[in-house]
């Protein structure tokens, strides 16, 4: 008995072997060798990044094709002109009712988060 243990116990691990084998031929070294597209192309889409990049040319920027996205989101924010807020405190006292009201804040909200949340600070620091 002892004879027939070793080799089914044999027979067992040369074919777990087999299939390890197989699974690495046929699932690990495919994805392995497949080669990413390039970070720019694949974020954008061909045509959005080639339009991205003549609209920094044409405001006089230096276009660089191997930029990574934190870069070309940062020269995109540079060139952008601070905008002021459409919307002032006179309108609120203006608006009619409380739904008026409550849309001109939604909208400033929208427009400048950033004041609402500098602005909801300053309020609860009293």
């Amino acid at each position: 008995m002892a004879i027939q243990d070793w080799i089914f116990f044999l027979t067992m691990s040369a074919l777990a072997l087999v299939v390890v084998v197989v699974l690495y031929v046929a699932v690990v070294m495919p994805v392995l060798a497949h080669k990413p597209e390039p970070k720019a192309a694949a974020v954008f889409g061909d045509k959005l990044y080639v339009e991205a990049l003549a609209a920094l040319a044409a405001k006089g920027m230096e276009v660089v094709e191997d930029d990574s996205m934190d870069v070309f989101r940062e020269r995109l924010k540079q060139s952008a002109a601070p905008k002021k807020s459409t919307i002032s405190a006179d309108m609120l006292d203006m608006a009619g009712s409380y739904d008026d009201k409550v849309a001109l804040v939604r909208m400033l909200v929208t427009e400048d988060s950033n004041r609402v949340a500098l602005a909801m600070k300053k309020m609860i620091q009293g």
